[in-house]
């Protein structure tokens, strides 16, 4: 595979000032790029290229188009000495565009999962896994806020600078992602997986804040008090452009102090505790707000004679296949198996697994009515001392996630409900309403749910509103929590030298990393698979992916003449903790979603017990220590050369080549030992160097 951009990235910026004392401000800027993907096509094993790269002829060109043209207006009027008011308005565009152009590669996309060694005999080994994107999206975002703010200054009881605001972001989405060809097909060893998916249309959010803040110095400024609060909004609207989300009257206060100790502002303690309420991501908009197809069938598998040919997607002759058979439904049968939605080449066919059905459900069957708002709260107090021009400190912080909200599928709990109140919750060809993926909820994992039952009105019950207890859903409380203790010392540039020194120790562990997924990648967002079935949880508690134990910061500058001056970022950080991901052994609705889970198999990548056992979270392997030097060189050009100068950037000087992020997923999805487990995924960028010469035109001493 190749890439390929060359869209510039431009912008702009006006200042005007109508008269004194106001001031208007128009930015400009598109980022706007276009990056071209051309893939290789491979055979099998994923060792011999077949064919060379066409541009979308033969082997697909992969077309990614990305980022938008944006603007700002912003306005700052001083009408008296303690009166200030400013606004602003702007938007925000930007596209998400990722498609195969055509070609050969433009149709269905066949991965395996198989290896084959010098007979043709299949293997345990995994192998590459070929072909183009897997999920192409054709979509974009606008964004548009505004917020006007006031500085009032008043001396009463001290003297108070009040800080009054209001802003707003309306966020639109167009969506259209689905499967290059409809479908991925994988070969398992065991059987042929086929997935289709397909997800579009416009949905929005609204988001809406006032807030009010003072700062007020006591004390002859010995005491300083910040006092303030904010108010949030969060609306959210589905796929029919109705509103399913709307938390508001989310009261966040904010306080902080800082105290001269002695009075000569030498030493002060401070202190602040502050509450922060999060939206619901608009992608969760589109996920569970919208009308997502999403299925799996399973085909008969029967590998024939390999030998060395291969046909031209790359898999072998003798394992063609076509999804014109009968789909193998395992513990199912033909007569209760679920109908496939009727979208794709599943239509009219049974399914193994429906994750969506394509249809829109009603809003109150996608939010839990006792929904509480998502919100973290935070506590920090240090101490500062200055001596001349050298200070030093020393703080603690402690962040708590207090709430989340996720979506949380209830089928299990529906059906012990079904089953205590003698209730008939099938098809009517006997297949069970609530398969597993049937109902997702937007709701507060370890809190009861309550919320209209997306059933079948023909069978009574089944539409009603009930009460999930948190026992019978099985999920725990989100947990998040953050302690850190942080060390400082700097001495401020003297006109010769200066520095900044900082030693963090932290601990970072729970169960809910947050709306994205470091260990598998999954950024969709607000809709991970975290708290996505009982049996993901199992094991999720642990060191979380963002934790690093110990690190060391040190950032300084050094002039030794009047025309150059050296300046220096030194950054070393202890290892990240990584986890086991694989297929739950026990639970069948986590099982199906193959490897997703904390239960794995030789944990350690030695070659071990082939028992899937549970492995913790962040306690399988660890990567390496990450260090990086960056070294900057500024040489001052003089007047005759308008006062430029010329500098010079070295990243990564000593070329550190650390290894940063690896495979977590120790098996596949259909349960085998994967052989890429722990390979790196991801590097320290290399060494760099940077050129930048800067010139200064028009007015006195370039001014």
């Amino acid at each position: 595979m190749r890439s390929k951009s060359s869209t510039p990235f431009y912008g702009g910026k006006l200042d005007f000032i109508p008269f004194d004392g106001h001031r208007v401000e128009g930015t400009f800027w598109s980022d706007e790029r276009t990056i071209n993907f051309d893939y290789y096509n491979v055979d099998g094993t994923g060792t011999d290229r077949k064919g060379i790269i066409t541009g979308g002829v033969k082997e697909g060109r992969e077309v990614n188009k990305i980022g938008g043209k944006n603007w700002i207006v912003q306005y700052t009027g001083q009408f008296t000495d303690f009166f200030t008011l400013s606004g602003a308005y702007g938007e925000n565009r930007y596209r998400r565009s990722d498609v195969i152009a055509g070609g050969e590669l433009a149709g269905p996309i066949v991965q395996t999962q198989l290896a084959f060694d010098a007979n043709g005999n299949k293997t345990t080994a995994l192998s590459t896994i070929a072909g183009v994107p897997v999920s192409p999206t054709d979509g974009s975002d606008l964004r548009k806020v505004m917020r006007l703010d006031a500085d009032l200054y008043v001396n009463l009881l001290g003297q108070h600078h009040f800080r009054f605001g209001f802003d707003r972001e309306d966020l639109s989405v167009t969506e259209n992602t689905f499967y290059t060809g409809d479908r991925i097909y994988r070969f398992t060893g065991t059987y042929i997986r086929a997935r289709t998916y397909l997800n579009e249309g416009f949905f929005k959010t609204k988001q809406t804040a006032f807030y009010a803040q003072d700062s007020w110095d006591l004390l002859n400024d010995r005491l300083n008090l910040q006092l303030g609060v904010r108010n949030d909004r969060f609306e959210n609207f589905s796929i029919t452009g109705a509103k399913y989300v709307d938390l508001k009257n989310q009261w966040a206060p904010r306080l902080g102090a800082s105290f001269d100790v002695f009075g000569d502002k030498l030493t002060k303690i401070q202190a602040f505790w502050g509450r922060y309420y999060l939206p619901v991501a608009t992608n969760t908009n589109i996920r569970l707000g919208g009308a997502e197809t999403f299925y799996e069938q399973r085909f008969a598998y029967a590998p024939g004679v390999v030998g060395s040919n291969y046909d031209a997607n790359g898999i072998p002759i003798g394992q063609q296949f076509t999804a014109s058979g009968a789909p193998v439904l395992g513990s199912l049968t033909a007569a209760n198996g679920l109908n496939c939605p009727d979208f794709g080449p599943g239509a009219g066919q049974k399914c193994r697994t429906v994750f969506s059905d394509g249809i829109a459900g009603p809003t109150d069957t996608l939010v839990s009515s006792n929904l509480k708002p998502m919100y973290q709260d935070e506590f920090i107090i240090g101490l500062t001392h200055r001596m001349d021009d050298w200070t030093f400190g020393i703080r603690y912080i402690n962040r708590r996630l207090k709430q989340t909200l996720e979506d949380v599928a209830i089928d299990a709990a529906v059906n012990k409900y079904c089953e205590s109140k003698g209730l008939d919750c099938t098809t009517s060809s006997g297949s069970p309403i609530w398969s597993g993926f049937h109902q997702y909820v937007l709701a507060n994992p370890g809190e009861p749910i309550t919320v209209r039952l997306d059933g079948d009105p023909s069978k009574p019950g089944t539409t009603g509103v009930v009460t999930l207890s948190a026992a019978d859903l099985g999920y725990p409380r989100a947990s998040r929590k953050y302690d850190s203790v942080e060390f400082t010392a700097s001495k401020a540039f003297n006109g010769t030298w200066g520095f900044d020194f900082s030693y963090t120790y932290q601990k970072l562990r729970g169960n809910y990393e947050g709306s994205v997924k470091s260990d598998n990648n999954q950024d969709d967002a607000g809709l991970t698979q975290d708290f996505d079935q009982p049996g993901l949880v199992d094991g999720s508690n642990g060191i979380l992916a963002n934790n690093r134990e110990h690190t060391f910061k040190l950032f300084g500058s050094w002039k030794p003449v009047d025309w150059l001056r050296i300046g220096g970022n030194l950054t070393v950080q202890s290892p990240r903790s990584f986890s086991c991901v694989g297929v739950h052994p026990s639970d069948f609705f986590a099982s199906q979603y193959g490897a997703a889970s904390f239960y794995c198999a030789n944990p350690k990548g030695n070659g071990g017990s082939t028992d899937s056992v549970l492995v913790p979270r962040g306690t399988a392997f660890k990567s390496d220590w990450n260090k990086n030097l960056d070294l900057g060189f500024q040489f001052e050009l003089g007047e005759a050369l308008a006062n430029s100068n010329f500098r010079v950037d070295v990243f990564n000087v000593f070329n550190w080549k650390s290894k940063t992020d690896f495979v977590e997923f120790g098996e596949t999805d259909s349960g085998a030992i994967r052989s890429d487990y722990r390979l790196p995924t991801g590097f320290q960028a290399p060494r760099q160097v940077r050129f930048t010469w800067t010139m200064r035109f028009g007015g006195k001493n370039g001014e």
